[in-house]
């Protein structure tokens, strides 16, 4: 009767080793990650239309990174989407100092999550946001990082009239560890 015992406790090793070697090793992967560098673009829309007006506006980004530099050869770029709602959105408030969450999804599935400051300057007619942080989650989680966006010319005419519902342009994101 002793045997029977012994044989399940071996049985159930093996069969929980067996499941175990089958998990994704995200922790032990992203601790093997260093440095990712990717070029892309940058769309946002907003909704109603930014105006000189503050009011309520939902405002939607998608960040496309196209080509990407990494330590880990296995990824070839990524989408961030980040989505809020400011209750006092303006075009006034483009230049204003925010901060946010962007949950970029990789080409391996995988994903980080980057806490951010964000800071705009208008040089020459052009918008460029500066995003500065931490990646809180996933792929290089405790590493920091920097996206900077660059919105070529926007009508802030459009300000006065119909308001402007979309920005894009180019964008960079750069990945170090801390």
């Amino acid at each position: 009767m002793r045997l029977v015992p012994t044989v399940c406790s071996v049985a159930a090793a093996m069969t929980l080793t067996a499941g175990l070697a089958l998990l994704p090793a995200a922790s032990a992967h992203a601790a093997l990650l260093g440095t990712i560098t990717c070029e892309g673009s940058e769309f946002q829309t907003y909704g109603p239309s930014l105006t000189s007006t503050p009011t309520s506006t939902y405002i939607a980004t998608e960040d496309s990174m196209g080509t990407c530099v990494s330590t880990d050869t296995s990824l070839h770029g990524g989408i961030g989407y980040t989505q809020a709602t400011d209750p006092t959105a303006s075009c006034d408030t483009l230049l204003a100092t925010t901060t946010g969450q962007t949950t970029f999804i990789w080409s391996d599935g995988y994903y980080s999550t980057f806490d951010y400051t964000s800071t705009t300057t208008n040089v020459n007619g052009e918008l460029v946001r500066t995003e500065t942080g931490t990646i809180v989650g996933g792929y290089f989680e405790g590493n920091i990082a920097t996206l900077v966006a660059v919105l070529p010319t926007l009508d802030l005419s459009a300000c006065q009239s119909g308001g402007i519902s979309n920005a894009s342009g180019s964008a960079t994101l750069e990945i170090l560890p801390l």
